[in-house]
């Protein structure tokens, strides 16, 4: 199986204004398996050639020719950083807007830390970033920090979105303290399934999958056969310090422990997508958790699972929740800027 490539990628300004370009990744040296199981070329560096061009779009405001690169023959899930920036569906309304924050700004995008993922089945791949989103700002360059996850498909002889997940990530004392000021919003609710005309099998391993998530977000689960003990494996919260890698992922604190010890996970809503192979399967979801103060904290999540081992055995091998802001709130921590609610 396939497991990380790292790289480090700049869409720099250059020539004329607006200008972009991908310079080569640093550190790229050769893969000493070029091929997969199958002898096709180095998916994996196909998946961050399409990764990269898919950012160099994003941040030319290329929003038709970046929606190219989204599936249209199954239902895709697509989180921006704001409450209400969620598409879910076969080809939603808004699939091809400009998505961009700060679009009026030549905005640019630093790729730090590209991990791609490549299945034991090698039709679907998942990835994680940490980027710097590049905004001018009196006459200098402001940089916001975005997590970014997403999963891809093969389709013949490209990669196509399936899912995205972008978000700006929080210190906890900031998010318990906006949720005090009633400062957080609440989640619209995820579209459910309608006439995607999913088999029998795909139904059943979507409610394997839900009932895993809901096992594992409950106290007292241990997870030591939930998430996959490899060094592969992320797990995200939102505290902007909850980030578990490898091994330290498959031991990282339930969900609602970072709220505090009297907080609880009182609800959650899921929706499942199940790849081709029937081996891989994805989500995203919406989680509501109760502080020991009554008050309470919108996130939204998305996680990829794969079964690996016995053939029965579904495990995390991702999982990225962030608790979604307006921009006026991310103008303030970014650019010191109050903006007065719409």
């Amino acid at each position: 199986m396939f497991r990380t490539l790292s790289v480090v990628v700049l869409l720099a300004l250059v020539g004329c204004p607006g200008t972009k370009t991908v310079t080569a990744p640093a550190g790229g040296t050769k893969n000493d398996n070029d091929n997969d199981n199958n002898g096709a070329p180095n998916r994996v560096r196909e998946v961050e050639a399409t990764v990269l061009e898919n950012y160099r779009l994003f941040a030319n405001g290329s929003s038709a020719s970046y929606a190219q690169g989204i599936a249209r023959d199954r239902a895709v899930a697509i989180a921006g950083i704001t409450p209400n920036l969620v598409l879910v569906g076969e080809w939603p309304d808004g699939i091809e807007d400009d998505r961009r924050p700060y679009q009026a700004r030549a905005v640019r995008i630093v790729s730090k830390n590209l991990d791609v993922h490549i299945a034991e089945n090698p039709s679907v791949a998942w990835v994680s970033d940490e980027l710097s989103y590049r905004v001018p700002y009196k006459g200098r360059e402001a940089s916001v920090p975005i997590r970014f996850t997403g999963v891809y498909v093969r389709d013949i002889d490209r990669w196509l979105v399936v899912m995205e997940h972008m978000s700006y990530a929080l210190p906890m004392s900031s998010i318990l303290d906006k949720a005090q000021r009633n400062e957080l919003s609440i989640l619209p609710p995820i579209p459910k399934q309608e006439g995607e005309g999913a088999s029998k099998s795909a139904d059943q391993i979507k409610k394997i999958i839900k009932a895993k998530l809901d096992r594992w977000h409950k106290p007292g689960t241990p997870v030591s056969d939930l998430v996959a003990a490899d060094t592969d494996v992320l797990v995200m919260w939102p505290d902007a310090d909850a980030e578990y890698r490898g091994l330290a992922a498959s031991a990282a604190p339930k969900l609602s422990e970072g709220f505090g010890d009297k907080a609880t996970l009182v609800s959650s809503q899921y929706r499942v997508f199940v790849g081709g192979s029937q081996t891989v399967a994805w989500a995203i979801a919406n989680h509501t958790v109760r502080l020991d103060t009554k008050k309470t904290v919108d996130m939204r999540a998305t996680y990829v699972l794969e079964q690996r081992g016995r053939t029965d055995k579904w495990t995390i091998v991702q999982a990225h929740a962030s608790v979604p802001l307006h921009i006026r709130q991310i103008d303030q921590r970014v650019f010191g800027l109050r903006r007065r609610k719409p």
